[in-house]
């Protein structure tokens, strides 16, 4: 009987190991509108999840997905312990563990400072910044000239919830946000309507990449799904994807040609 408990239990595993072998381990997140989540129900939905799946089913794999916010997502993606995470901050120091996919498109994403209504005045030019508190959040990169800037007096928080709430309490004067619609949604939860966007804005166009464990089992497959990515930009497919969820659709190469770009410091990201 001994044995014959033994021979199931090594069957198992290695069903559990072959299945293992087609199944890649990604991270999502709430980051509407291109990851979403039921807080009732907990589905999960959005146009980079759609690309993912759509691009492992191109080298034969599916995608199990997990819930984490970025900062646990960062930490699982140094140890190996998930393979890929959509909008990924893409930093010099990042790239030792975390291997970059090419872009499946470009979007114009102004960072954007909400203030008080009545206070747009606030926050006329980018030397402004310095006569005030400005929150932000932990990790995220927003513009290299923002980011390194010393003299700035920033207010550190964990999320958009966080901040928001930071920011309903007079905790500090204006708050920099890369994603508009996130942010106007926690403060809505809130129930807090006193808000505006400063007269100052920072433009720039951004890639919407995914990024890769180094230290992931499925690293070897990296130039599959790369190319798998590429195929869907080339046949239209993710201006589908984009245009299903009724979005804007991103950016192609050609089109960004000549504008002012901050791909490598501000990648679509937390």
């Amino acid at each position: 009987m001994k044995k014959i408990i033994i021979g199931f239990m090594l069957v198992i595993c290695s069903v559990y190991a072959h299945a293992n072998e087609y199944m890649l381990e990604a991270d999502y997140r709430q980051r509407p509108p291109e990851m979403m989540i039921n807080e009732k129900t907990g589905a999960f939905s959005g146009p980079l999840i759609d690309v993912l799946n759509l691009a492992a089913a191109e080298v034969g794999l599916t995608v199990n997905w997990q819930n984490h916010y970025f900062k646990r997502s960062y930490s699982r993606l140094i140890r190996g312990n998930v393979d890929i995470v959509p909008r990924v901050i893409q930093k010099e120091d990042r790239k030792s563990f975390v291997k970059y996919f090419d872009p499946i498109g470009y979007q114009q994403k102004n960072i954007v400072f909400i203030v008080r209504k009545g206070k747009e005045s606030l926050i006329e030019k980018y030397e402004d910044l310095y006569k005030i508190t400005v929150g932000v959040k932990k990790g995220t990169v927003y513009f290299e000239k923002f980011d390194t800037d010393k003299k700035i007096q920033k207010k550190l928080s964990v999320d958009d919830k966080n901040m928001s709430m930071m920011f309903a309490a007079n905790r500090f004067d204006a708050m920099i946000i890369l994603d508009i619609s996130s942010f106007e949604k926690a403060l809505n939860a809130l129930g807090f309507k006193e808000y505006s966007y400063a007269n100052y804005k920072h433009v720039q166009v951004i890639a919407n990449q995914y990024g890769m464990s180094k230290k992931s089992s499925k690293i070897m497959l990296f130039d599959k799904l790369n190319n798998a990515f590429n195929s869907l930009v080339k046949q239209g497919k993710i201006r589908q994807i984009y245009q299903k969820y009724q979005l804007p659709p991103l950016l192609t190469e050609e089109e960004i040609t000549g504008m002012d770009r901050n791909v490598n410091n501000s990648i679509l990201a937390d």
